[in-house]
């Protein structure tokens, strides 16, 4: 049943796949990106056209992107700040602290967003709408960017030094 449900919500697009429980903290985050990334994408593609075509769909990419970003920002608040903050290597605690303020602006950002553009606000403002998305999407592309480049490889270090 969870396979059958989880292939309908991701054919209708823009759904996140579930946690596996099997995978490491690190793995999943890495996934978040992934999926975040893919999203952004359908995102992107459905807010290229003149108008809006499909308000159930967009919707429901909408919907993807919150619950993926929220589980993803919850998920590095409570594991990966914490782990980087106690770290004894000089900098790597200004580092953690830096991109959690930085993790708070976005979320903010993410947050007004969502509020700004109701369903209504959409359909009035289309053209407006897919240049905030456009705006909103390049700071979570550039947040990825350097996470994957900076920040994650600071805890697979710290990791395996706590594996030593």
């Amino acid at each position: 049943m969870a396979n059958l449900l989880t292939a309908t919500i991701n054919s209708w697009g823009c759904g996140d796949p579930p946690i596996r429980r099997s995978d490491s903290m690190y793995d999943q985050l890495r996934d978040d990106h992934r999926e975040l990334t893919r999203i952004a994408g359908e995102l992107l593609k459905r807010t290229s056209t003149p108008t809006l075509t499909d308000p159930g769909g967009l919707g429901r990419c909408r919907w993807g992107l919150a619950r993926t970003l929220t589980r993803h920002l919850a998920l590095e608040d409570a594991h990966v700040y914490a782990r980087l903050d106690k770290d004894p290597r000089p900098g790597v605690a200004a580092v953690a602290r830096r991109y959690k303020a930085e993790l708070c602006r976005l979320s903010d950002q993410f947050n007004e967003h969502m509020a700004d553009w109701t369903g209504d606000a959409i359909a009035g403002d289309w053209p407006g709408y897919c240049r905030a998305v456009r705006t909103l999407l390049a700071a979570l592309e550039a947040r990825v960017k350097c996470e994957d480049e900076e920040l994650y490889p600071l805890l697979a270090e710290t990791r395996r030094s706590a594996a030593a």
